[in-house]
């Protein structure tokens, strides 16, 4: 009889999402000789890479190392260079995993429930296990606006005009200005971009979880997250019964005000009909979290 032999040990992560220099910095402060061992592994391997004269300069999770032995860059090289970037970033934070749960300084979430949230503070280092999906105006925004630039393609299926076309464009353009330039605001470059995901951890039904992402720290394309990770990341506020966070920001450039509440409200009401006809049931509730929750920001997401 045919059966599935289960592993004794799940020792491969299939990263989605790593901060590397979140994970750096904290390293460097728990234990700065490990990053010095990383840096030192970096250029002995860089190093035998090249040929010939010169040298090269390159970055691990933002910290630069020189390659003192350089020379003319082949395809070789730099297949060898990215190789080096990603063993290293993961090995970092292996590194940081490893030590944090040393010191017992991990909280681990063994399940979920209605009261998990009692003893769960903000600035907590947490690990669980949730099912993460794109937060629904994250997906509304998002898919409209490609809607919208696939519409103006020659030849396009989408293809609008009259009325409609102008419609369509006034909305795109205010989706555009309101929520995703908010992301370009206070000096955030446009690669910086914040993309609100929901995590509902396994277990029992309990608080919601919402974690906001930022796209440079994307392994693979945060539109292909969906189904169940693990999560690593710091608590940023625990939200008790009868208050609420935004899903999206309007800006960046200062915390979340009564003003903002009100314009996300006033927004997204004025968005509904243009979700239904994209199929998305969207209205001014989903703008936003509410208590009990807890706000966290992912370090490390993985399977």
């Amino acid at each position: 009889m045919a059966r599935y032999q289960k592993p004794k040990a799940n020792r491969h992560r299939g990263f989605v999402y790593l901060d590397d220099d979140a994970v750096t910095d904290s390293l460097s402060a728990l234990e700065a000789g490990k990053i010095d061992e990383v840096i030192a592994k970096i250029s002995k391997a860089r190093e035998s890479g090249f040929k010939g004269e010169g040298g090269a300069d390159f970055s691990i999770a933002g910290k630069g190392v020189k390659a003192g032995a350089g020379g003319e860059r082949s395809d070789s090289n730099s297949h060898q260079e990215e190789l080096i970037r990603k063993r290293t970033r993961f090995s970092i934070f292996e590194a940081w995993q490893a030590i944090l749960s040393e010191q017992q300084a991990l909280g681990v979430f063994t399940g979920w429930g209605p009261n998990i949230l009692e003893d769960v503070s903000p600035g907590d280092t947490v690990r669980f296990n949730a099912t993460i999906a794109m937060q629904p105006l994250q997906v509304m925004f998002r898919l409209f606006l490609w809607y919208w630039e696939a519409s103006k393609k020659p030849g396009s299926p989408f293809k609008l005009s009259g009325e409609e076309q102008k419609s369509t464009k006034e909305t795109a353009q205010l989706m555009q200005f309101l929520f995703l330039n908010s992301t370009t605001s206070a000096g955030v470059s446009a690669d910086d971009d914040m993309v609100f995901v929901h995590a509902q951890p396994t277990g029992d039904p309990g608080p919601e979880v919402l974690m906001q992402l930022n796209r440079r720290w994307a392994v693979l394309p945060l539109g292909s997250m969906n189904g169940v990770y693990s999560v690593i990341g710091q608590v940023e506020r625990v939200l008790k019964t009868g208050e609420n966070y935004p899903a999206v920001r309007i800006t960046y450039d200062v915390p979340v005000t009564q003003l903002e509440e009100t314009l996300l409200r006033e927004s997204v009401s004025g968005f509904t009909e243009a979700a239904q006809g994209i199929g998305l049931d969207v209205d001014d509730k989903a703008a936003f979290v509410p208590g009990p929750a807890m706000i966290v920001k992912p370090i490390g997401i993985y399977r």
